[in-house]
């Protein structure tokens, strides 16, 4: 707080203009890295969905080369270049981490399909419905 007060005096700010420019900071400082991930999620969603037959490095690679992609890198990341073969690295990676998996899943979700299995780079999806356990697998 007191440095915040001094940031103030030194720059002859009132309270409003000081919470402004804290919310802004704490806004891109705390949430873009977040927003983008689940922009990232989202493409690569509407791309599995066009294309269930292809293994996720393939899906990903043409992914990439979408000008809408690289648009949304634009808006999170004003000051970034791409690096397409980067790009596809670190999405790969982060589609494969078992952590994300809620967070696809509630993608898939939203979209009106059941994530099932990721198995292969290939992931399952049913319609809308879950499957049912068989009683022998209790």
């Amino acid at each position: 707080m007191k440095r915040l007060k001094q940031f103030m005096k030194q720059n002859q700010m009132d309270e409003t203009e000081a919470l402004t420019v804290l919310h802004t900071f704490l806004k891109r400082k705390g949430y873009t890295k977040s927003h983008w991930k689940e922009a990232k999620f989202n493409f690569y969603v509407d791309a599995r969905l066009k294309d269930l037959e292809a293994t996720t490095v393939s899906l990903v690679k043409e992914l990439v080369e979408w000008p809408e992609y690289e648009e949304s890198l634009k808006r999170y990341y004003p000051s970034a270049s791409i690096d397409k073969t980067r790009e596809v690295i670190n999405l790969c990676s982060l589609l494969s981490d078992r952590r994300m998996n809620q967070s696809l899943k509630r993608i898939f979700a939203a979209k009106g399909f059941d994530l099932i299995e990721r198995y292969m780079g290939v992931d399952k999806l049913t319609r809308g419905v879950k499957p049912i356990r068989s009683l022998s697998a209790r």
